[in-house]
């Protein structure tokens, strides 16, 4: 299987990134995978999270220009992995994930949609709060028109986030 570099914006949130990498770890077991913590925070902040991403053999990034989009425009030259996308220190992934992103990697164009539902709240979420995966197939034409405003697919809403799609790299850096 293909490696993915999960690219994650962070700014002053070092106790809830190391949250956020604990519970990750343990949904992305079956994934060749690894982060790039993109971090705007304070200098004390700045050594928290430098601490966990050596802690945990992740990339870091000590971000120049403030931002979220800088963030993510100055992350993705340090991507050396064939396949990324970005997370954001505040979500939590279904572990069935791994459903969508392995069909993106076995070449079949997928994506997904989420709830916001602060979750964070619970200290102890679990995998349980997440409903099963339906996988379900529509044609090219049928996406596209619904991003357009016709939206026969039956589903709530179209995905806005990138967090929904893996994609190459290369895609990203051009």
């Amino acid at each position: 299987m293909k490696k993915i570099t999960f690219i994650l914006p962070t700014k002053n949130r070092a106790i809830n990134l190391k949250k956020f990498i604990s519970y990750h770890k343990k949904i992305f077991k079956n994934l060749k995978y690894t982060f790039l913590i993109v971090d705007g925070s304070n200098n004390k902040n700045y050594k928290q999270v430098k601490k966990i991403c050596d802690a945990n053999k992740f990339n870091l990034l000590k971000q120049k220009k403030s931002g979220f989009m800088n963030a993510c425009f100055e992350s993705i030259y340090k991507v050396k992995t064939e396949y990324c996308t970005f997370l954001y220190d505040d979500d939590l992934l279904s572990p069935e994930i791994y459903k969508v992103f392995k069909n993106t990697l076995n070449k079949r164009f997928s994506m997904g949609f989420g709830i916001v539902k602060d979750l964070y709240l619970n200290e102890n979420y679990s995998h349980n709060q997440f409903n099963k995966i339906k996988i379900q197939n529509y044609q090219n034409d049928q996406v596209l028109l619904a991003y357009y405003g016709y939206n026969n697919l039956k589903v709530p809403f179209m995905p806005v986030s990138p967090i929904c799609f893996i994609f190459k790299s290369i895609f990203l850096k051009k």
